[in-house]
């Protein structure tokens, strides 16, 4: 498909990487929840992420890293397959990918290779589904068997990056609407990051079965409820997906508010 838009982002950018927003330079501040990361934090803290778990009603491994990665983490052909890109984008990826690979490890596999295929989704064990998503202070990775799950997708992002400016590019009308009739101006913002991140997660999803781009305003969103920090949305796609044998029907995810930043995941069963 062709985008009408195109948000800042990466050029190393990749489908189970998700679009990429700035994060402002006044909201990196520190203390609790902070943006602040310690660059020298070892490997050894990737760790099962509850927070990724509890995206999912279903069996499947999920590992975090709430710091900087680096590029010695990286096996050889996966930091081959990278070519020339910037040391930030290394650090990213290299974060990413040890999450991956620490729960792989959940579900028996060892350390495995994860270079990026030519649409840049990581290649995968041949009976695993996964997604990646990183943002600014967070990697995390999920992944199942295909035993059980046909494709997951996860993302990430941080709340305030979402900002009033690209609202008309990722929200339908229907959404901004919703969002004009919140009165509280965080609030406001939580549900355009939810959205946003929502549709991010089932995009990646979905383009591990059809590998078709999808526009953000041919996924509409609606939230059950804000008044918690963690619930659920249904997910709606106008697109014809063949693949999935035609009109897509209601998808169902979870979402979860933690510090600084928004979660959501969407899972597709056996």
């Amino acid at each position: 498909m062709t985008r009408s838009f195109s948000l800042p982002r990466s050029r190393d950018d990749d489908p189970d990487r998700g679009r990429w927003l700035p994060v402002p330079e006044g909201h990196r501040q520190s203390g609790p929840g902070s943006l602040e990361i310690d660059d020298a934090m070892p490997c050894r803290l990737i760790r099962r992420s509850e927070t990724l778990h509890r995206l999912f009603d279903s069996e499947l491994a999920a590992s975090e890293y709430r710091a900087t990665g680096s590029a010695d983490w990286l096996l050889r052909s996966e930091r081959s397959a990278l070519g020339v890109v910037s040391g930030k984008r290394i650090r990213e990826f290299a974060a990413g990918r040890a999450c991956a690979r620490h729960a792989l490890g959940s579900l028996g596999h060892s350390a495995v290779a994860l270079p990026p295929l030519p649409d840049r989704r990581p290649c995968w064990p041949s009976d695993v589904v996964g997604s990646i998503s990183h943002t600014r202070g967070f990697s995390g990775a999920v992944v199942a068997s295909t035993r059980t799950h046909r494709a997951v997708g996860i993302d990430v992002e941080v709340a305030v990056a979402v900002t009033p400016d690209v609202w008309s590019y990722v929200l339908t009308t229907k959404e901004q609407e919703r969002l004009e009739a919140v009165a509280d101006p965080a609030a406001r913002q939580s549900l355009a990051a939810i959205c946003f991140s929502a549709k991010e997660a089932f995009y990646k999803c979905q383009y591990t079965l059809t590998q078709r781009w999808l526009d953000f305003h041919d996924v509409a969103v609606e939230i059950d409820t804000l008044q918690r920090d963690e619930g659920a949305f249904q997910l709606r796609c106008s697109v014809e997906l063949p693949e999935l044998g035609g009109t897509m029907p209601i998808w169902s995810g979870r979402y979860q508010r933690l510090g600084p930043w928004v979660f959501t995941g969407v899972a597709l069963r056996r």
